[in-house]
């Protein structure tokens, strides 16, 4: 006796598939329902996709609901986890990762852990830069503007990344919390001497591109906007920034924003000092 044939399918003649076969070593899938954050940020060390990105999206989530729940997962050691999901390859993971950190760098614990290393601030800066994903640039330009929040952070910043052009190329972003964010970072800078003569100093220095922020829709970026112009003309006698106010019609910005802003206070103004002198006349 010869070996044993395969069956054949009658209609094919082709070997008929042992379903049984193909599925016993097969796993079914498992429905996960993690209910505490702890087991959230276990999660994070998961290399299955959908997993990974479910946890990272719900832990942002809860983050972003309160001071005391980022308390929570720093108590819970999440940084460790999140860390390393910065430049994990696929592109949503990194998303979530960069957005929970500019969650977490709110506790001065997060926040000194990225200035004590010479690492983080280039690397988000390599992000405003070269990513073209403006979910990244929007929470790498918060954390960025979170950190240099104070003298020290400033004053990290400007050492380990000592050209500011990339600020005057991201004030000019289509997304609005970029462009806010960008225009924070400047104006922390600007809390410094030093800082504030390297900010000068950019290739890209223009402030007619700040005055331009005067009519924005967003009264974050217009307030930002007047603050950096108004700094940077106070603190700075020099003839350099003098001169460069001056030339790029500076006062004449400052006017037609005080004209639109106010135009309608300004009317309302002269129509009661007209009728108050019709009314003395009489």
């Amino acid at each position: 006796m010869g070996p044993k044939r395969g069956k054949k399918c009658v209609e094919t003649g082709k070997d008929r598939v042992d379903r049984e076969q193909q599925t016993k070593n097969q796993f079914d899938p498992l429905r996960l329902e993690a209910k505490y954050p702890g087991t959230a940020i276990l999660l994070l060390q998961c290399d299955e996709k959908p997993i990974l990105l479910a946890a990272a999206a719900a832990l942002a989530k809860f983050a972003g609901k309160s001071v005391e729940n980022l308390e929570v997962l720093f108590d819970l050691d999440i940084v460790d986890s999140v860390i390393p999901l910065i430049t994990h390859e696929d592109l949503f993971t990194r998303r979530f990762a960069t957005k929970l950190l500019a969650e977490m760098v709110a506790i001065p614990n997060v926040r000194n852990f990225l200035l004590d290393s010479d690492y983080y601030i280039p690397h988000f800066t390599r992000v405003l830069i070269n990513e073209e994903d403006l979910f990244m640039q929007e929470f790498s330009s918060l954390i960025l503007s979170v950190i240099s929040n104070d003298l020290y952070g400033a004053a990290q910043l400007l050492k380990q990344c000592s050209d500011m052009n990339f600020l005057y190329d991201r004030i000019q972003s289509p997304d609005p919390d970029v462009k806010k964010n960008a225009l924070q970072i400047i104006y922390n800078l600007l809390q410094d001497p030093v800082a504030t003569k390297k900010v000068i100093e950019a290739k890209n220095f223009n402030l007619e591109i700040v005055y331009a922020l005067y009519g924005s829709p967003y009264p974050e970026i217009k307030k930002l906007a007047l603050n950096v112009v108004r700094d940077l003309v106070r603190r700075n006698q020099d003839d350099y920034v003098q001169e460069h106010f001056r030339r790029t019609n500076g006062l004449q910005a400052l006017l037609e924003f005080l004209n639109v802003r106010h135009s309608g206070f300004f009317t309302s103004f002269r129509m009661s000092k007209t009728r108050s002198c019709v009314d003395a006349e009489r």
